[in-house]
């Protein structure tokens, strides 16, 4: 230890620099004597002074070499203290999925939760703007497989994967989690925490720099503020609603609702909580016939979300579904438009706004904003596969094949990984009726129709499909406790063969 410390000493001259203080002091004061001009007091002050100013003139010396050695042995901010990843290789650019955390338990409620926090973690990196990362719907595919670092670059066209497994107990939260390289398996960084709940915002904070810093850029995320809430009690509830939100089924919409207002109810100035709430009330509405009710409550939350951040995108955007939930398609409009300009990022806004405009009958709008929606979100299937009957009614047959083809090929990438969406297959058999691929397009219909023949989204489009498929008995069989929105029926231009129909007429007079 005091080879140590005398090394220290020397490498930073405080030895040297205490003797250049002796040999000045003691020429000072030889020419203080030697002058026979200065009274005899003067020197003696400053042989005293310099004897007082020894001891302190050390001590500052040793402090600031300790200070220096402190600050030569601490990392640089710009390069990690973790282990600094292998190049990427030069055919897989960096490209990070964040796969859905195990759950390390039995119980389907922390298995949400798990999905929730997976989702906040990812929209996190995803705020900071400098990691590309894997579409959520390709890294949430793979939810419960097990997925192997090799299959996930081939899969997602990852280069790097955060994977692991969260346990939740009544008293804390156990967190493993890891960050590997998908071509090698390499583990970058790896970390074991557990947590009080009003620690999580903490620990996601944490997580961020961590991966940063194996990937050796700097990354920082303030976790309170994205989530609009500093209450971890409500902010659980939400993570826990957004699980349930993911999975989309009418149950986990219900679900996703109780935990929403859960959340909202112990912090009312929760943005986010409001803003989901508005949006799965207006769901429900809109794809599984809500009750008045739940229109209500879509617009009772939309504008406690805007009376307390009307500057966010996000927040007219579910006024906006909500609006359009309650046929107010002006108003829909309105606040669609308003939400792209505050956020040009989020599709949901361009994909109402072409809802709204469609059932307003401007159709031209309407496609013009369905492509807008795809091109914001690549992996949006929906929006190509409504635009292209519109084309084909407006006589745009290069267009319709574009989009029904882009459509088709995007539907089928979406059914690789969730082949029980009913949506995916029954829009995919109205673009491929229309490409000519007849049996394929029965084969998807038929796989539609066979997931939930009650569900009155799945009957109307069978109905739609069927009527351009020339089977008008089927058709009108499944237009009957279809859907209600007399306005879509009326622009829908996959209805145009059976219009002449006396019993369409009938259909429009029940929806009066």
């Amino acid at each position: 230890m005091a080879s140590g410390h005398s090394t220290e000493l020397k490498r930073h001259r405080v030895l040297s620099r205490m003797f250049a203080y002796l040999v000045f002091a003691a020429i000072v004061l030889a020419t203080a004597y030697s002058a026979p001009a200065l009274p005899a007091w003067i020197p003696h002050t400053l042989a005293a002074l310099a004897v007082a100013g020894f001891p302190l003139a050390l001590i500052i010396l040793l402090a600031s070499a300790k200070r220096m050695v402190a600050i030569e042995s601490r990392p640089s901010e710009t390069t990690p203290a973790l282990q600094t990843p292998p190049p990427v290789a030069a055919d897989r650019p960096l490209r990070l999925a964040v796969l859905p955390l195990d759950d390390a338990g039995d119980d389907p409620v922390h298995a949400r939760f798990a999905d929730g926090f997976t989702e906040e973690i990812l929209n996190l990196l995803w705020g900071t703007g400098r990691v590309p990362l894997a579409s959520q719907t390709s890294c949430f595919a793979l939810r419960g497989k097990h997925a192997d670092p090799k299959s996930v670059a081939e899969r997602l066209h990852a280069s790097h994967m955060i994977d692991g497994s969260l346990k939740r107990s009544p008293e804390k939260l156990v967190l493993e989690i890891q960050l590997r390289e998908t071509g090698t398996g390499a583990q970058l960084w790896s970390e074991h925490y557990e947590w009080m709940p009003e620690e999580i915002f903490a620990i996601q904070e944490q997580i961020i720099r961590h991966v940063g810093s194996a990937l050796d850029i700097e990354l920082n995320a303030d976790a309170r503020r994205y989530a609009t809430t500093a209450d971890p009690q409500a902010y659980e509830a939400y993570l826990t609603g957004r699980g349930y939100f993911l999975k989309g089924a009418l149950a986990d919409l219900a679900h996703a609702v109780m935990l929403f207002s859960q959340a909202t109810e112990s912090d009312p100035q929760f943005v986010r909580a409001w803003v989901d709430l508005a949006e799965t009330y207006a769901l429900q509405v809109i794809y599984f016939e809500g009750s008045d009710a739940e229109r209500k409550a879509a617009h009772v939350a939309s504008e406690k979300a805007l009376a307390l951040a009307p500057d966010r995108g996000d927040v007219h955007a579910a006024r906006g579904i909500t609006h359009l939930a309650s046929e107010e398609y002006e108003d829909a409009v309105t606040e669609c438009d308003r939400a792209i300009e505050l956020d040009p990022t989020l599709w949901k806004a361009y994909y109402n706004y072409a809802r709204a405009s469609y059932h307003q009958g401007q159709m031209e709008r309407a496609v013009e904003l369905f492509e807008k929606a795809a091109s914001v979100n690549p992996g949006d299937y929906q929006s190509l596969l409504l635009a292209a009957p519109i084309y084909k009614r407006m006589g745009d047959e290069e267009a319709f094949e574009k989009v029904a083809r882009e459509g088709v090929i995007r539907a089928e990438s979406y059914l690789a990984d969730y082949p029980d969406n009913h949506r995916a297959y029954y829009l995919g058999a109205g673009a491929l009726l229309g490409l000519g691929e007849r049996d394929r397009a029965f084969e998807w219909a038929e796989r539609a129709l066979a997931i939930d023949p009650s569900d009155p989204s799945i009957r109307y489009n069978m109905g739609c499909f069927y009527a351009k498929a020339g089977e008008n008995d089927k058709a009108f069989e499944c237009l009957h406790d279809s859907i209600t929105s007399r306005s879509w029926i009326e622009n829908d231009p996959d209805l145009d063969p059976i219009r002449e129909d006396p019993r369409f007429q009938r259909l429009l007079d029940s929806l009066e």
